[in-house]
Parts: structure tokens; sequence; C-alpha cells
């Protein structure tokens, strides 16, 4: 028995191992300061066009912003970065921070 858990531990290391090969996973972080408009323009030259980016507000004036009508969104340029855009229109105060963590699968 316990050779059989050893062969399936083995297993599931090259099972693991494949999934890595066929399905990598690049990721990246950074910060920015939200401009005093209803558009920021971030540069990370990683950005692909299937990355996921995740905003995590870093002080009370970006949490109330995206707690808001004017929440951010964000819109991938590959090779460039991407545009954070208020969701309602509205302006930020231009004291907003955040980090951002994105995903990028291939």
């Amino acid at each position: 028995m316990l050779g059989q858990a050893k062969g399936v531990n083995e297993n599931l290391g090259e099972l693991v191992k494949a999934f890595a090969t066929a399905f990598p996973l690049h990721s990246n972080t950074g910060s920015f300061t939200m401009a005093a408009a209803n558009v920021k323009a971030v540069a990370d030259t990683a950005i692909r066009a299937g990355s996921i980016i995740y905003l995590m507000p870093t002080n009370a004036a970006a949490a109330t912003l995206m707690a808001g009508a004017n929440t951010l969104y964000c819109v991938r340029a590959a090779g460039v970065g991407f545009t954070a855009t208020t969701a309602g229109g509205g302006n930020a105060a231009g004291t907003e921070t955040f980090d951002y963590l994105f995903v990028t699968t291939g």
C-alpha cells in the first residue's frame, strides 16, 4: 500500500509539471496614484491581451473611490500597460493610491 501511495504521489508530481509546462503562469505587480481625472494610464510592458488585472486600494481615498459609482475598471493594451477608468465618468481626487497584480497564462 505504501508503494502505491508513493507511485500516486510521483504521478501527481509529473502531472503538475505537465500542467505548468502546458499552461505557464506569469504575474507582475506594481502601484500607481490615480490622476485627478477619470482615467489614468499605467505603463507596464508585461501586460498581455489575456492578462487579468487585480486592483487593491492602499489608502482610504482609494477605498472610497472603489466603493462608489466611480469604481475603477481596467482596459488592457498588450505590451503597453492598462488604463484605469472611473465607471461613472467622474473624476478621482488624485490622491487615491493602488497596488495592482496581473496574471497571464500562456
